[in-house]
């Protein structure tokens, strides 16, 4: 399994979480800014999948994946339970909030941007 891809397609499956959770409230959680907001993350993206997959038997975690036209990878359509799982477990997730880039830099020297 490439690592890369298998990373990609997590990311890719929650980007409408993200997206809706910033377009709703496009506003530093700290100072209130509404320019640069990014995600912060109480544990890393990484963390959070490693600990997603220790909840799943090892033949249910996708090896293969498709490709959209910017060919980054997306699960299957026969992966669509493990997604959907990945996806209401990350929903359900309150770790994460929307800071500015400077203060999500102070917060978090490693930090994801989404504007």
């Amino acid at each position: 399994m490439d690592n890369h891809d298998f990373m990609e397609a997590m990311r890719n499956c929650i980007k409408p979480q993200i997206d809706l959770k910033t377009m709703a409230k496009k506003e530093c959680a700290c100072c209130k800014v509404t320019k640069d907001i990014e995600i912060n993350r109480s544990n890393s993206f990484e963390f959070e999948v490693y600990d997603f997959l220790s909840l799943c038997d090892k033949d249910e975690i996708p090896t293969s994946f498709d490709y959209v036209l910017d060919n980054s990878a997306i699960f299957k359509k026969e992966d669509e339970e493990f997604s959907d799982d990945w996806y209401l477990i990350h929903e359900a997730d309150p770790t994460s909030r929307l800071l500015c880039a400077k203060c999500n830099l102070e917060c978090n020297p490693t930090h994801i941007i989404i504007t």
